[in-house]
């Protein structure tokens, strides 16, 4: 993607891509930003979505898992806390109307 920064054809072949995809109500994904230039151009275009080494580098399986694993305690634990204070809500409420 370095070209849209440099050359003007590229950046106008890019442009041509986003205008259809969004005409046709794809969501466009914008892949290998890299750069803070690359990324303000495309969000003038009005990318939906964009990824690359700008936001993250790649990571391992390992890495990735380990970060699943966490989210799904912390999402687990979320929802048992959720669940417990809608419970006492519901005790609570049937204490009042008994």
């Amino acid at each position: 993607m370095s070209g849209i920064v440099d050359n003007q054809k590229d950046k106008i072949i890019v442009s041509s891509i986003v205008a259809l995809a969004q005409g046709l109500h794809f969501r466009v994904i914008a892949e290998g930003v890299e750069t803070k230039e690359q990324l303000a151009i495309l969000k003038q275009l009005e990318c939906d979505e964009l990824q690359g080494n700008l936001f993250c580098q790649p990571l391992s399986a390992e890495v990735i898992e380990k970060m699943l694993w966490y989210d799904k305690i912390c999402v687990d634990s979320w929802h048992r806390k959720l669940s417990m204070l809608f419970s006492e809500k519901k005790q609570i409420a049937t204490s009042v109307y008994l």
